[in-house]
């Protein structure tokens, strides 16, 4: 099954805050979300170990479905070295969610 069915045509701006747990607010602005899904969609990995792996859910934030529908990946914060908070959560059924707080909100940018 291809990813890219997934991820296509996601809102490519999103104004948001995205706060770090250990130093607050690091990033505040417009997020270009598009260059996430052209890497999810040519199938380049993002360096962190749970990228393109299954979002559980356990915030019970997003739709119930049953365990293995949702996929997490990283979305790069600026200015942040390594992994930030933010993330794409996509479902199989082409939903695609936006979280700029590492789970704490989310935000639909296509079903």
């Amino acid at each position: 099954m291809s990813r890219r069915s997934h991820i296509a045509s996601p809102c490519r701006f999103v104004y948001e805050s995205a706060p770090h747990r250990a130093t607050g607010n690091v990033y505040e602005g417009t997020v270009d979300l598009q260059p996430t899904p052209d890497r999810i969609s040519s199938g380049v990995k993002y360096p962190s170990r749970n990228d393109g792996t299954t979002f559980n859910n356990n915030e019970g934030l997003l739709p119930q479905q049953p365990a293995g529908y949702y996929t997490e990946y990283v979305v790069p914060t600026p200015n942040v070295k390594g992994v930030g908070p933010q993330r794409i959560v996509t479902g199989k059924n082409g939903e695609v969610f936006y979280t700029p707080d590492h789970y704490k909100t989310f935000t639909p940018v296509k079903r």
